[in-house]
């Protein structure tokens, strides 16, 4: 990990809520960074997260006001500032691994819904001109990011030629770790999942990438 990477990190990193640690990003900055740098490089040599980063808490925040129904609250995860830090440093670095055509557009920077509804409305109006049947299929895999097991996605990593080092490193988060539910200020007792990905979490989506794509648009005619 370079001293400038994770400056830079850093200096974009949004000013969010401290996790369980109460760590914020301005005490963050006041660190000397070689040592958090020299700290980041270890867990990766280790391919070893700190016990800390496989603790958290989830709350469950309402999708829209007034709702009961509990398919109808998005779980987020809550974790400390470094670990939310290191692992934004991690994403970047593992999608430049990844194998991505150029119509992947999840778990991409863009706005690739806008590019796909483009596509789509020039597929229209071709197939109006051409006088042309079209024939177009919504396909979405429900509670995917909930569902799929921590091994999936391991063994999907290693099949796509992950490096070794970062899969280590996610089977090792994946393993052992534990989570409470918090409703106000009470919390639940410990639950130790074995599916899903983390939400919120900024290497999440690099880790859904390489196992599935949770909505296909498939177009013919």
């Amino acid at each position: 990990m370079a001293l400038e990477e994770y400056e830079r990190a850093l200096q974009t990193a949004n000013a969010s809520s401290p996790g369980l640690d109460g760590v914020t990003r301005k005490m963050l900055r006041s660190l000397d960074a070689k040592v958090v740098v020299a700290r980041m490089n270890l867990w990766l040599l280790a391919c070893r997260p700190p016990g800390a980063f496989k603790i958290g808490v989830t709350v469950p925040l309402p999708k829209s006001a007034g709702v009961t129904d509990p398919a109808e609250f998005r779980l987020i995860r809550m974790q400390t500032m470094v670990c939310r830090l290191f692992h934004r440093l991690l994403g970047h670095r593992s999608k430049g691994a990844l194998p991505l055509g150029s119509r992947q557009k999840a778990f991409r920077e863009g706005d690739g819904l806008a590019d796909n509804v483009w596509i789509l409305w020039s597929i229209i109006d071709d197939r109006k001109a051409r006088h042309r049947p079209l024939c177009v299929a919504f396909v979405d895999v429900r509670k995917a990011f909930d569902t799929v097991s921590h091994e999936s996605v391991v063994k999907a990593a290693e099949r796509i030629g992950f490096p070794p080092a970062l899969v280590t490193y996610t089977r090792c988060l994946c393993t052992g770790g534990v989570t409470q539910l918090r409703a106000g200020r009470a919390l639940g007792s410990l639950i130790h999942p074995a599916r899903g990905v983390r939400q919120s979490d900024p290497s999440s989506s690099v880790r859904s990438c390489t196992c599935f794509c949770p909505s296909w648009m498939i177009v013919w005619g």
